[in-house]
């Protein structure tokens, strides 16, 4: 009984306020801020506390939320300014269209195959907004050849490269705290996002030819509290350094 109120009480901070330490419990583990031991003694309590539990299922709905509304928010605006550099002229909406998006998951009325090549960028651009940060979507389009992929599906010129291969171009300098991450198979676009979402990655360049893509984190600390997070464990099936950068 001791034991159990202990516990109880170590939970309620020693207040009367019951909701903050629960609060700040969540937002703790939600930042990564815990030991590994503290995550763990924290998801025990929170198995047996449904206050917990209710907690930290907000917070994970509040960090999707807000996820999505960012980069729905800017990804027009994205698109706007890579359309003005590249002469893209979109066709005024009707009066009688309607506000609202049509969901990502609906079919197309017409062929997709015979859209214009810039709708079919624009359909690809909507879609990864949330995995990518809008700031890198250019850098990721530019680097993998998307454009270049939308333009030779419509019938148009791609100009050659180098060696042959059109299917991806690299410019972007490769930093040690970056790793290369092949996914297990079924890993969806959500769990890729909160994932990376979580501890402030995100996708740098990928996929390769081995299927890897490469994760940016800011520094070493960053690096390592993704890689020893249970996410990685769950989600990644190889995790490899750049070139040059094992050890380090």
């Amino acid at each position: 009984m001791s034991d159990d109120r202990n516990r109880s009480n170590d939970r309620e901070g020693g207040t009367g306020d019951r909701g903050a330490p629960s609060r700040d419990h969540a937002l703790a583990y939600m930042r990564n801020e815990l030991t590994l031991d503290e995550r763990m003694r924290y998801l025990a309590d929170a198995a047996d506390d449904p206050a917990q539990r209710a907690e930290l299922a907000t917070l994970r709905a509040a960090a999707q939320v807000a996820a999505e509304e960012h980069a729905d928010a800017t990804a027009d605006a994205s698109f706007a300014r890579l359309a003005a550099t590249l002469g893209i002229h979109a066709p005024a909406s009707s009066p009688d269209a309607p506000t609202e998006m049509p969901p990502r998951e609906a079919v197309p009325a017409r062929n997709p195959a015979h859209e214009p090549w810039h709708r079919r960028l624009r359909a690809w651009w909507r879609a990864h907004g949330n995995v990518l940060q809008p700031a890198l979507i250019a850098l990721v389009i530019a680097q993998s050849g998307v454009i270049a992929h939308f333009i030779g599906a419509s019938g148009g010129a791609v100009p050659a490269q180098q060696g042959g291969d059109a299917s991806v171009t690299r410019g972007a300098t490769v930093s040690c705290a970056d790793v290369w991450v092949t996914f297990k198979g079924g890993v969806t676009e959500r769990q890729l996002r909160e994932w990376l979402t979580l501890y402030g990655a995100n996708i740098a360049a990928g996929p390769d030819d081995a299927g890897r893509y490469r994760i940016a984190t800011h520094d070493a600390d960053s690096r390592a509290a993704l890689l020893q997070s249970p996410e990685a464990q769950r989600l990644a099936a190889r995790i490899e350094p750049p070139a040059g950068c094992a050890g380090k």
